[in-house]
């Protein structure tokens, strides 16, 4: 899937890092894709050259397990992401500074007030992590079990999410 330059660029990666956990911190590049994770989201998007292979980063081919899962059909099919928004509270360690590495709201600047279950095709989800796969064009969830990551699919890439864990 090859995507034009406007479309890659519809895509902040970074959206989907997490600045306080060191091999999540920011994009990275690794075979034919470029990834981004926070610990709840994978993203996997075609490769894009301005983005490195980094040394620190997590090796997805390193993990079988994970490079299996995006090979497999959802257990309970795919479902239209619902649409969910979360009230914030603005950070009171940075203040509301966006791209901020304090580790306390994950560069947002803010955090959310209450992280609800939304339930997708029988399996409960987080409401901050649906909030911020919306900004996925077209983005769909391929719902597995409660204790399994679920698959993400969107145009432009595809991805892993992880449910809320009974």
């Amino acid at each position: 899937m090859r995507l034009s330059w406007e479309e890659k660029m519809q895509i902040d990666l970074n959206s989907f890092c997490d600045p306080g956990r060191y091999k999540f911190a920011r994009p990275w590049s690794e075979g034919v894709y470029t990834y981004a994770a926070n610990g709840h989201i994978l993203i996997r998007v075609p490769r894009d050259r301005l983005i490195p292979v980094s040394a620190e980063a997590h090796r997805i081919t390193d993990n079988a397990e994970v490079v299996e899962w995006f090979d497999l059909e959802p257990l309970y099919g795919w479902h239209a992401l619902p649409v969910v928004t979360v009230a914030r509270i603005e950070c009171p360690s940075c203040h509301g500074v966006q791209g901020c590495d304090c580790g306390y709201c994950d560069g947002d600047g803010s955090y959310p007030e209450d992280i609800e279950p939304v339930v997708v095709g029988g399996v409960p989800f987080s409401s901050h992590v649906l909030e911020k796969l919306g900004v996925l064009p077209a983005c769909e969830i391929g719902v597995n079990d409660m204790t399994s990551p679920s698959r993400i699919r969107f145009k432009g890439g595809d991805g892993l999410i992880m449910p809320i864990k009974p």
